[in-house]
This record gives C-alpha cells, sequence and structure tokens, in this order.
C-alpha cells in the first residue's frame, strides 16, 4: 500500500473467495510505503500475497510499513 505519511495506518474489511478478510495497515514510522512484515493470521510469511486455502474462514491479516 501507499498511504499519506501523517496516517497511523488503516483497516479495511474483504471478502475474498467465501472468506472474510480483516486487513490492518499499521504505519509506527509515518512513512508512504515500504512493506517489511507481512501477517496472516499471526504467522509472519514472505511475498505479498495473500494465500487463504480451504474451507472459507474469518482471516486477520496484519501488514507493517517502514523505510
Amino acid at each position: 500500500p501507499c498511504i499519506p505519511p501523517e496516517w497511523d495506518g488503516f483497516t479495511v474489511e474483504r471478502s475474498f473467495r467465501g472468506s472474510r478478510l480483516s486487513i490492518k495497515v499499521h504505519n509506527p514510522q509515518h512513512v508512504s510505503k515500504g512493506v517489511v512484515r507481512f501477517e496472516i493470521d499471526g504467522q509472519t510469511t514472505t511475498g505479498n500475497m495473500v494465500l487463504v486455502e480451504g474451507t472459507p474462514a474469518d482471516h486477520q491479516i496484519d501488514v507493517w510499513l517502514d523505510k
């Protein structure tokens, strides 16, 4: 994501293939972009794709921005 540096972050809900994704972007350093950590359901993952396989469920996605 690319956001105004003034923002502390934001949250959004998204339905995707029968699952509900609760997405929270954290911006503690007040930057505009630069993903440094990405978690799905509390598990750190590599890359930038959300892979939610199996039966539809609710998932929490956390993204941290930094320089």
